[in-house]
């Protein structure tokens, strides 16, 4: 390929290059979302004990990003990305448009596995119809879109290897401009779409404005993905701007790996709210931290815990008998209290989000209560 003669001389002694730098950025949101996602399976398996499948979907939406993560590295080593374009003097030509379009097939997937797990979420948490209809709608078209996204980009050209080999004869390929314009605004729609819909019905629910404005802020983390996918469009349109010199040197493209570690690193924080009240109880406030199994320092209570039938039996503690204790006048008397829980449902959510008379999640429950005399540990009728 000739150089433009407007291009100055290339700089083969030492030249800048942010391809480190971008490498880095990929792999540090990686490692953070990894991180995330593995305190959230932690919460649910030792905490809550119980795996939804909104958990299932982050993960394969998890699995997908370190697929993306390798395929993004490599494509700044083989494009050469971070440096300026007329620096550039090794051509890999084929392997980097590979990688590249190998990157644009695991992209899309990542997206729609993070929502439809938000999605999941939202449709376990509420025993609203219409709002369940509404969330199963958003995922039958996120699925749809995402579907027609994947396949436009597979067949994108005619044959497929058209994409990197150009040298054959009547090959031709859609109008790739337009497709990835088109499908980055679906998806930032898609987007809002996901991040607007439970703010209604938390600003119904009949709590004070406080309580409110926090979990409406909770719900809006994804409001930095919608920005994020807003940059990486205006990145994608800036990629097929002519009057753009440098298109190396800016690699506006590393947005979309942020863009998906962000999204599911949100995506999952809502997820660790039981992790924090137990490990730090006095962060969210020592009522949520009892709820969860925490005490004061912030210790789990494991202890008497037993199975029954059809149900869960959990020791809540004891306490020291006094003189107004009607089971017995000894004073080395304890009251073991037990609440026994009935059975789960399938679908059922193992956390409350929301208290009061909102999103909350209920359970059958009866309390046992039984003396036990200290001496000899039998209960006294």
């Amino acid at each position: 390929m000739s150089r433009p003669a407007h291009w100055p001389p290339p700089n083969t002694v030492n030249p800048e290059n942010k391809g480190p730098m971008i490498v880095g950025v990929f792999i540090g949101f990686t490692i953070f979302a990894v991180m995330v996602v593995g305190l959230r399976f932690w919460t649910r398996l030792y905490i809550i004990r119980n795996i939804g499948m909104d958990d299932w979907f982050i993960l394969a939406a998890t699995i997908n990003l370190l697929a993306s993560t390798v395929t993004n590295c490599l494509v700044v080593k083989y494009y050469s990305f971070g440096m300026h374009v007329w620096d550039i003097v090794a051509d890999y030509g084929t392997l980097a448009t590979k990688m590249d379009f190998a990157n644009q097939l695991v992209y899309h997937p990542i997206l729609a596995l993070t929502k439809i797990s938000i999605l999941v979420f939202y449709y376990r948490l509420s025993v609203s119809g219409t709002f369940r209809q509404v969330v199963m709608a958003l995922i039958v078209t996120n699925v749809a879109l995402t579907m027609s996204i994947f396949f436009a980009d597979f067949f994108q050209c005619s044959p497929i290897n058209y994409i990197w080999d150009k040298s054959i004869e009547g090959g031709k390929c859609i109008n790739t401009e337009a497709f990835f314009i088109s499908s980055a605004a679906l998806n930032i729609v898609s987007d809002f779409a996901v991040l607007l819909l439970p703010i209604p019905m938390v600003w119904k629910l009949k709590i004070n404005m406080k309580k409110k404005i926090v979990l409406i802020l909770l719900f809006s983390l994804g409001g930095f993905v919608c920005a994020v996918s807003i940059v990486r469009l205006q990145s994608i349109i800036n990629m097929f701007n002519p009057n753009v010199v440098d298109p190396t040197f800016e690699a506006g493209f590393f947005w979309s790996g942020i863009e998906c570690s962000l999204a599911i690193v949100c995506a999952s924080v809502p997820s660790l709210k039981p992790f924090f009240a137990v490990n730090f109880p006095k962060l969210l406030g020592s009522s949520l931290g009892s709820r969860y199994g925490a005490n004061s320092q912030g210790k789990m209570y494991n202890g008497g815990q037993s199975s029954r039938s059809r149900g869960q039996a959990y020791a809540l503690g004891s306490m020291q008998n006094d003189k107004n204790t009607a089971y017995h006048p000894g004073k080395d008397n304890v009251l073991q209290t037990t609440v026994v829980k009935g059975p789960k449902r399938d679908n059922e959510s193992e956390e409350s989000i929301i208290h009061g008379d909102g999103i909350m999640r209920t359970r059958d429950v009866r309390v046992e209560v039984e003396s036990l005399n200290s001496n000899d540990g039998r209960a006294i009728p």
